[in-house]
């Protein structure tokens, strides 16, 4: 095939070879693997082993170029020297400083950027986070909390997320998950070098369930009761997700307003069974509203069916009745990330990788480990009076 090159195209090259030159080498280097992934981008080989994947060095998303102001979002920035390094800058509108991993989840991060990329490139293939220590060369302690800081930064920009088009719905439930909670604590005093044991009421109990409802150990028993609890979920056809634990039980259609109204933008299709509060809130709301009968016709409906969102409550069902690190307070968090995961499951390891370095949710500071700890168990889901 051949193409007319004008001289206006050759212009337009040559401003842009002169921006690249007056880059800095950092800066230029990405921006040649940049436009080479373009031209042919990386694609994970099915064959290769997901431990072999994540073990390459990826190197080639270390640093990049600042564009937008992490505290405001303003695109007016300027160069302001350097700090330990690294380039500083200013912004003309909130006036205040920032370097290129401000507002990032490696902010203040005291840990070489290789074990950041090689632990990203576990999480995004499910490693556990014992496999993800062995790899990073991190603690297990410190994988988990790198694990949920990720997911709570994704969390962060779905709850501004917009969902249009044909909306699939339903709600997912499941028994309580303590996973996690510890039920002493050990203090040290400086005097004698002891140890005195303080006992701990257990979170379970705290929140008002038994010992034998804290996990599915009873899951052969059928029907909903006050001790499941209740996760309703939507899912566009561009993969965009709303949704977080609402209450124990049946749902209600107030608690279909709370998750869903926020994010659903007008004139979509919103897509159901027969529940009565997904019926009683598209009444409310005015929704275009289709509600499909269980079984045959929500599975195979030909123009419209809830395969997707089932799918997505299935992969959420497995990991919530395994025995990995899945509590219920970190729910909405699991979420959003295998929402994300769905949206980017067309890109290469090293560009979901760098999507993850660079993600910054404007005036919004990732989760410090302090804040993953003490993540608290949901109001809305305490099994006692209130």
């Amino acid at each position: 095939m051949l193409f007319m090159i004008t001289s206006k195209d050759f212009n337009k090259a040559n401003d842009i070879a002169n921006w690249i030159n007056n880059l800095e080498e950092t800066e230029k280097n990405l921006i040649i693997e940049q436009i080479n992934s373009q031209i042919a981008p990386e694609k994970d080989n099915k064959n290769t082993n997901s431990k072999q994947a994540s073990n390459r060095l990826i190197n080639t998303f270390s640093t990049s170029k600042a564009t937008i102001c992490p505290h405001c979002g303003s695109l007016a920035i300027v160069k302001q020297g350097k700090a330990k390094g690294n380039q500083r800058y200013r912004c003309k509108k909130c006036r205040k400083y920032f370097s290129t991993s401000t507002g990032s989840i490696t902010y203040n991060s005291k840990t070489d950027k290789t074990k950041w990329e090689l632990f990203l490139a576990g999480i995004i293939h499910d490693h556990t986070n014992k496999e993800l220590s062995e790899e990073a060369g991190i603690s297990e302690s410190t994988a988990h909390i790198w694990r949920h800081k990720i997911m709570a930064a994704i969390m962060t920009k779905t709850h501004n997320t917009t969902l249009n088009g044909v909306i699939e719905a339903d709600e997912f439930y499941c028994k309580a998950s303590f996973k996690g909670a510890k039920k002493e604590y050990k203090f040290r005093f400086n005097k004698n070098n002891d140890f005195q044991v303080i006992q701990k009421t257990p979170d379970y109990e705290l929140y008002g369930f038994t010992s034998s409802q804290k996990r599915s150990k009873d899951k052969q028993k059928r029907g909903l009761s006050r001790i499941q609890v209740c996760i309703p979920t939507a899912l566009s056809e561009d993969n965009q997700f709303c949704g977080k634990p609402a209450g124990l039980g049946n749902v209600s259609s107030q608690e279909l307003e709370k998750t869903y109204l926020k994010n659903f933008s007008p004139g979509v299709t919103y897509v159901t069974d027969k529940s009565p509060a997904s019926i009683s809130f598209a009444k409310d709301y005015s929704l275009s509203h289709i509600d499909l009968k269980a079984g045959k016709e929500s599975r195979f409906g030909s123009t419209y069916n809830l395969q997707k969102i089932n799918s997505f409550h299935s992969k959420l069902d497995r990991r919530a009745q395994s025995n990995r690190n899945y509590a219920t307070k970190y729910a909405e968090e699991y979420m959003s990330w295998m929402a994300w995961l769905l949206r980017e499951k067309e890109k290469s390891s090293l560009e979901k990788v760098s999507d993850l370095l660079s993600l910054i949710n404007v005036g919004s500071d990732t989760a410090t480990w302090e804040q993953v700890k003490n993540t608290e168990f949901p109001s809305e889901l305490r099994n006692v009076v209130r």
